[in-house]
């Protein structure tokens, strides 16, 4: 029985944790319509995920083992300077994401578990519960200066109730579903992948620059598939199955 939060040592040298199967609480109940209404109960199966975002040093094993296409960054941005080895690779796109999920044999997770992974099952507003975000918490609202992207693991105190760092703050992240303004209303109850179709995909989170009235992790935005920001990143999701059999390291 593996306990919230268990932690694995995975193949391109990242831990992913364990989020358990069960009930969660997602989106959030609005006086207005809006596309996170309504809150509803979603079940999902148990699965693993990447503790950070993956970083420019993971995602270069990638790109040199030949699998995955470099950044749009130019010469001097981060991806090609040595400090920001720990920092989340960003502009990439999401075609660019899913290669390098494929690749350690993943992919990227659904929006419904992103959500239950960054805020647990009581349906708190923030990956620490409900506490008014602060600079010690996330990197976002322009916390550092200059403002930029952060190293992976430094806020810990802003973890999600699994151990995930910067659900909320220093980059946005890819997931897998189609994004559909009205999705939640008819939502299945149980492992919901979004709509069949679409033009854009859904990333979650928040970013550096984020205001503070806008970190809250029910919140969702789209793009198209094809672009890319420099505050837009990804996590991968290991199945349960995947695990069990994990390829040689």
């Amino acid at each position: 029985e593996l306990g919230p939060g268990t932690r694995l040592f995975w193949v391109d040298q990242s831990y992913v944790v364990y989020v358990p199967a069960g009930e969660f609480l997602m989106g959030n109940d609005e006086t207005t319509t809006s596309d996170h209404t309504p809150a509803h109960t979603v079940t999902l199966a148990g699965f693993w995920i990447h503790q950070t975002e993956v970083t420019n040093q993971m995602y270069a094993a990638c790109v040199d083992a030949g699998v995955c296409s470099l950044p749009d960054q130019g010469a001097d941005g981060p991806y090609n300077n040595s400090r920001y080895a720990n920092h989340p690779v960003v502009n990439i796109d999401w075609n660019q994401a899913e290669t390098y999920c494929g690749w350690i044999l993943g992919r990227l997770p659904t929006e419904a578990e992103w959500e239950k992974a960054a805020r647990g099952t009581e349906g708190d507003p923030y990956p620490w519960g409900d506490d008014t975000p602060a600079c010690e918490l996330l990197n976002a609202g322009d916390c550092l200066d200059p403002s930029g992207t952060s190293a992976v693991r430094d806020y810990l105190l802003g973890a999600s109730p699994y151990d995930l760092a910067d659900t909320a703050g220093n980059v946005f992240e890819w997931v897998r579903d189609w994004y559909g303004e009205d999705f939640y209303a008819s939502s299945p109850a149980e492992n919901p992948t979004g709509p069949a179709e679409g033009t854009e995909r859904v990333f979650r989170g928040s970013g550096y620059q984020t205001p503070v009235d806008l970190l809250q992790v029910y919140l969702r935005n789209h793009l198209d598939p094809r672009e890319q920001q420099d505050d837009l990143g990804f996590r991968c999701i290991l199945t349960e199955e995947t695990v069990a059999n994990p390829p040689p390291p």
